[in-house]
């Protein structure tokens, strides 16, 4: 429901308000030490009044609206001085544990309260599954050979259960050391923008209990809003 222009500067009268986290992504990482941090969002606690688009602004949108959108109104008064809401932040609602992708914000009333436009991608990509992507400690044997040592004995865990979709693009069967087994290149659809490196690795617990190994080929959809980023991996053996 639309909030009376008397009323829409002074959220301490809006209904239907509610608790959550804004994830606001620090752009641009100049800093390569920055790939150390896994994550590249700053969390701010808040409370928000989410909505769903209303039929005349889907109208007027001419279809760029659709039944997946939701409008968040974000007030300003608890927020740092120097907040400012802008596309590819994330809204976590934290009734439900929901993650909504500002496409456009708006400083609206004086600066009282900012209109955010958000899409939440993870229905729309279904990501039903959770993987984990892991960082090994880097070292070397007597011949000068790097070895990777991954969580639990070595290296450090970058994401932990992070809901993501995995599908199968090619499957082949090869020979490696001995040993026939089935490898085949992946795509991985993962909730949230990753720094990830080649040498990072991501395990996935299927539903027969298997743990699955890959490694990271490619990173596509990076820095964009209207998409999840997709890791390219190869399954091990």
């Amino acid at each position: 429901m639309e909030l009376k222009p008397s009323l829409i500067s002074d959220h301490l009268v809006w209904d239907s308000t509610g608790p959550a986290v804004y994830h606001s992504a620090r752009r641009p990482i100049v800093d390569p030490a920055a790939l150390a941090q896994p994550d590249s969002f700053q969390a701010i606690p808040c409370i928000v009044k989410p909505r769903n688009i209303i039929n005349s602004e889907r109208a007027a949108s001419f279809g760029r609206y659709t039944s997946r959108d939701r409008v968040i109104l974000l007030p300003t008064q608890n927020l740092p001085g120097q907040f400012y809401a802008k596309p590819s932040d994330i809204v976590e609602m934290l009734d439900d544990g929901s993650r909504w992708v500002v496409q456009t914000a708006d400083l609206r009333t004086r600066g009282t309260w900012w209109r955010l436009e958000t899409l939440d991608l993870q229905i729309e990509k279904k990501l039903f599954q959770t993987v984990t992507i892991e960082r090994a400690t880097l070292s070397y044997d007597s011949a000068g050979f790097a070895v990777k040592t991954f969580p639990p004995t070595g290296g450090t865990t970058l994401y932990e259960n992070l809901p993501a979709s995995v599908q199968r693009i090619t499957e082949e069967i090869a020979d490696q050391r001995g040993i026939r087994a089935f490898l085949g290149n992946y795509s991985i659809t993962v909730a949230r923008q990753v720094s990830v490196t080649f040498d990072d690795r991501v395990t996935w617990l299927d539903l027969t209990g298997t743990l699955n190994v890959f490694d990271i080929l490619a990173v596509q959809n990076p820095e964009r809003i209207d998409e999840l980023p997709l890791l390219v991996c190869a399954l091990k053996p």
